[in-house]
């Protein structure tokens, strides 16, 4: 099929080179078959980014190589895959469909019937797609609302535990002391020991900032 195309080309193109008025080309020149492109006739490093819309290197895949009855993954399923894995899936769809749109545009020049079983194929992992995008637009709303609910509710924690602190007298005991720590690392992310793996960032400061000044609102009256 591929080669009566290239055959017909190779015969337009000795035509329009010999038509004379306006082609340079000599007359005792002898025009040769154009080279059927294949991968035998074309040096490409084996890492080379392009072969990616290719199947191990083939110009097209056969039929029979290629799962047509397949469907679309449901929201369900996808619902229980974890981030990596969904990341992972989408490029996965996306290199077939690449493939896929190569292979049926080629069907396509040819007028065969059977681009359309590869645009078909090529529509049902487009609906996986969207639906991993749902999946994950789903779960950044959650992320954000119960960020907002964390961002909340330890605000109300904070000032209460700052108000029990200033209303104690005995804050130097070992119970306060261990309350601090658990406090600043569980809030704040700060360990009771730094070291060089320590991660210092916003949160890090404003934990430094909280603690400082409730023990400055806490003594200041006593260091006068």
């Amino acid at each position: 099929m591929f080669k009566q195309q290239i055959s017909k080309f190779s015969t337009s193109a000795n035509l329009l080179a010999r038509a004379g008025k306006g082609y340079r080309i000599s007359p005792h020149i002898k025009l040769r078959a154009p080279i059927l492109p294949t991968v035998d006739n074309i040096n490409v490093n084996d890492d080379h980014p392009l072969w990616e819309f290719f199947n191990n290197k083939e110009f097209v895949r056969a039929p029979a190589d290629i799962q047509f009855n397949g469907r679309a993954w449901s929201i369900q399923e996808l619902r229980k895959k974890s981030f990596d894995d969904l990341h992972c899936l989408w490029y996965i769809c996306l290199k077939e469909r690449n493939k896929l749109y190569r292979e049926e545009h080629i069907y396509k020049q040819t007028d065969s019937l059977r681009s359309y079983e590869y645009d078909a194929l090529s529509e049902e992992i487009r609906k996986s797609m969207w639906k991993i995008k749902q999946v994950l637009s789903e779960r950044d709303h959650a992320h954000q609302n119960v960020q907002e609910l964390y961002d909340t509710e330890v605000s109300k924690y904070l000032d209460e535990f700052k108000e029990n602190y200033l209303k104690d007298e005995d804050v130097e005991s070992d119970a306060w002391f261990d309350k601090l720590e658990r406090l600043q690392y569980a809030i704040f992310g700060i360990p009771d020991v730094l070291d060089y793996n320590t991660i210092v960032d916003l949160r890090f400061l404003e934990g430094i900032k909280y603690i400082g000044n409730l023990k400055f609102e806490k003594f200041q009256k006593a260091a006068d």
